[in-house]
């Protein structure tokens, strides 16, 4: 599984964490914040396999690519 983090969350999320899949995402939102629990406070969309995705049922595999992108402005 790939996992790319993008801008200031990239200074977060700065060292390796296991996950082990199938994983729902709502349950990958919870690893990611026990183990960086400075995530809780900064909002970021979670982008699987190329699409925004918040169902927290969704399951990721090894397969899945997963973004965390952080807030931005279009114009």
């Amino acid at each position: 599984m790939a996992i790319r983090i993008f801008g200031k969350l990239n200074d977060i999320v700065n060292k390796p964490f296991a996950v082990d899949y199938p994983v729902s995402l709502g349950t990958f939102k919870t690893i990611l914040h026990q183990h960086f629990p400075e995530l809780r406070s900064i909002s970021f969309q979670i982008a699987i396999d190329q699409q925004m995705n918040e169902n927290e049922t969704l399951l990721l595999t090894e397969d899945s690519e997963i973004a965390l992108l952080p807030p931005f402005s279009g114009g």
